[in-house]
């Protein structure tokens, strides 16, 4: 869809879009499951922007299959909101012990880094939060 050049919303969001994927371009194929992971647990975003940014994730790794790296992540993240709780602490401690093991620690941070950097990009697009600066449907990109 061509959006009017006159529209700034249409313009800050055609560059968000190019802006992400640039950023997902230059992952390394080992960090672009462990962000599948994060986006896909992501609620702060609207359901259409998670799977675009999976798509686009998609096409630089197969992500039909969540991976152990991937899974240890979805799992750091949910149970580490719990840390302060025994039980919690334990399956953060074995998550991230499984990350080390396979040597994947630093695509975990970077991985973050990269979550961080588009809830920069689309706060830069407008206030507030991710689900108020995006539009509320992309009708294909």
């Amino acid at each position: 869809m061509k959006h009017d050049i006159q529209n700034p919303d249409a313009v800050r969001f055609d560059w968000l879009l190019r802006r992400v994927r640039e950023d997902v371009g230059v992952l390394s194929r080992a960090t672009v499951p462990l962000v599948g992971a994060l986006v896909s647990g992501e609620t702060a975003l609207p359901a259409w922007f998670r799977d675009w940014l999976l798509g686009e994730l998609g096409r630089r790794v197969p992500l039909d299959v969540v991976s152990p790296a991937a899974e240890a992540v979805m799992r750091l993240r949910e149970f580490g909101r719990y840390a302060n709780m025994d039980f919690a602490l334990q399956e953060v401690e074995t998550q991230y012990a499984l990350l080390q093991a396979l040597g994947l620690v630093g695509e975990m941070y970077r991985a973050v880094d990269f979550m961080t950097q588009l809830s920069e990009r689309i706060a830069q697009m407008g206030t507030g939060q991710a689900s108020e600066a995006l539009p509320k449907r992309s009708d294909a990109r």
